[in-house]
């Protein structure tokens, strides 16, 4: 008797079985999936909101200067969401704001995808 006791013990304590493994993976390479579609997204955003904290700082009042230096920064960022004519450009008593506000789709599999909104402003509040 203690034999067939010490095999149900045994088999109680094997571990994940394959399937559960086979679940563990699928979930695993979905979120992996997502995560490497959504990156390039937010990095974009980045590197937006990083060209108007800067353009913003340099004190320039004029908005078509606003618009031709960010579309430099966007060429040497790769920025493609965006240009310079589709920012917005306020004039406030603590100077310019440069604000901007665009969706970003990223497809996924079939008709699925996903749709970012990023917003942000930089500058005088």
């Amino acid at each position: 008797m203690s034999v067939s006791t010490d095999m149900v013990a045994r088999r109680a304590q094997r571990g994940m079985g394959f399937v559960s493994l086979l679940l563990l993976l699928a979930v695993v390479v979905l979120v992996g999936g997502t995560a490497l579609k959504a990156v390039p997204a937010v990095f974009e955003y980045m590197a937006i909101k990083r060209a108007t904290t800067q353009i913003a700082t340099q004190g320039t009042d004029s908005a078509l200067e606003i618009q031709k230096a960010f579309d430099r920064y966007a060429a040497i960022e790769d920025i493609t969401s965006i240009a310079g004519r589709d920012l917005i450009i306020k004039r406030t008593p603590n100077g310019m704001q440069i604000a901007f506000a665009y969706e970003r789709r990223v497809p996924m599999v079939g008709p699925m995808s996903l749709l970012f909104e990023f917003q942000d402003s930089a500058g005088g509040k």
